[in-house]
């Protein structure tokens, strides 16, 4: 069985937190770069709730133990754990785990954090497993698809989504879309088994509905305290073989919001994998025009034999006049130029070197960070 772990930052619009959460701040807290990336998510309210739902086995949640921190419960699927103290303690201690729990039957699963007195609770990342295969043996290859790439359809027309967003240098490849337009959608098509969405979310980031296959849709918010860009804005997983459909919809705001999207990244397994290649032929594909091909008239054959052997008579003696002539002269040699095949330019990430483009990474167990500065780890292979 081959596994997939994810972690996203708190200010992934994939975590709902109640409206009295708010967003950490280093001017509020001198300890605030001890968070994983420098932020977290914080309240003091009694009753606050953070949840969040995945399609997984297994599920981690991060933040701090502090000696200003209180008791939270947690409830997984609807049932409530008991309670738990976090603030028993003298130490400042960050990036802990706050609950964990593991083989849960693959599928859905809601876990929420409810604040049970007037002390803090933050939060600080969120790791979940997911399987999207059982066979072990079978590799995972994972491409990423800008906004231009042709798997997109931008509606109801091209002009309702800007080429050029606001802080564009911020988004992969300096290239992304964004729209404000009441009922603007766009639709992606895809052959995998897991997908991720990456966009901003800021101040003036507008909510947005994804559906997937037609089934119910989920609706999120883009709109953060603060400017994030690259931020995981929708991961499903598994999906099953075959095409899939997401449509991402932009949602009515009191204000004229925007929404933004950067790109998509596609998780498949080789047995599900046959769309994602390259557009040259391959050894492969000439080799199969080649077979299929209707036998040539052998008389033909013969008479094509012949002429080919007569125009070689006269090259021949072509050339050895010409060198005749030249005979004598100062030789010359041309700089030689070797046409290479275009292969394509692996995107690198920012911490770990990734595998030759291409290739699927080499273990049935892969983790996957989502964060506020880079594209998930190790995971790029192709860029498209």
């Amino acid at each position: 069985m081959s596994f997939l772990n994810f972690t996203i930052e708190d200010t992934s619009p994939m975590v709902f937190y109640s409206l009295d959460w708010r967003a950490g701040r280093s001017i509020d807290d001198p300890l605030a770069d001890q968070y994983s990336q420098g932020s977290f998510t914080l309240t003091n309210s009694s009753g606050a709730l953070v949840s969040f739902t995945f399609n997984g086995t297994g599920v981690e949640i991060f933040g701090a133990t502090r000696p200003n921190h209180g008791m939270y419960q947690v409830r997984l699927d609807g049932e409530l754990q008991s309670p738990i103290d976090n603030g028993s303690t003298t130490k400042e201690i960050f990036q802990v785990s706050l609950y964990s729990v593991g083989g849960l039957t693959q599928g859905l699963h809601t876990v929420s954090l409810i604040n049970l007195e007037e002390k803090f609770l933050d939060i600080d990342f969120i790791t979940w497993e997911t399987t999207i295969s059982n066979n072990p043996d079978e590799k995972l290859y994972v491409d990423t698809f800008q906004d231009t790439s042709s798997s997109f359809t931008y509606l109801p027309t091209e002009a309702d989504w800007a080429v050029q967003p606001k802080n564009l240098g911020s988004f992969l490849g300096g290239s992304g879309r964004a729209t404000t337009t009441l009922g603007a959608f766009l639709e992606y098509i895809f052959e995998g088994d897991a997908v991720s969405f990456y966009g901003p979310v800021s101040p003036d980031g507008a909510s947005y509905a994804v559906l997937v296959d037609g089934g119910p849709a989920r609706s999120f918010s883009a709109q953060k305290e603060f400017y994030t860009p690259q931020s995981l804005l929708y991961h499903a997983s598994s999906l099953g073989p075959g095409k899939h459909n997401l449509t991402l919809t932009y949602l009515q705001n009191p204000v004229q919001h925007t929404f933004a999207i950067d790109f998509a990244v596609v998780y498949a397994t080789a047995t599900n994998t046959t769309t994602t290649t390259s557009s040259f032929p391959t050894e492969t594909d000439l080799s199969r025009k080649s077979a299929s091909q209707p036998s040539q008239p052998i008389g033909l054959i013969v008479g094509l034999s012949v002429a080919m052997t007569i125009l070689l008579i006269i090259s021949c003696i072509t050339t050895t006049l010409f060198w005749r002539h030249r005979r004598g002269q100062r030789k010359q040699r041309l700089p030689r130029f070797d046409a290479e095949p275009f292969l394509g330019v692996p995107t690198a990430p920012i911490t770990h070197p990734p595998p030759t483009a291409g290739s699927p990474l080499p273990s049935n167990r892969y983790a996957f960070r989502f964060g506020k500065s880079s594209v998930p780890e190790r995971n790029i292979q192709r860029l498209i």
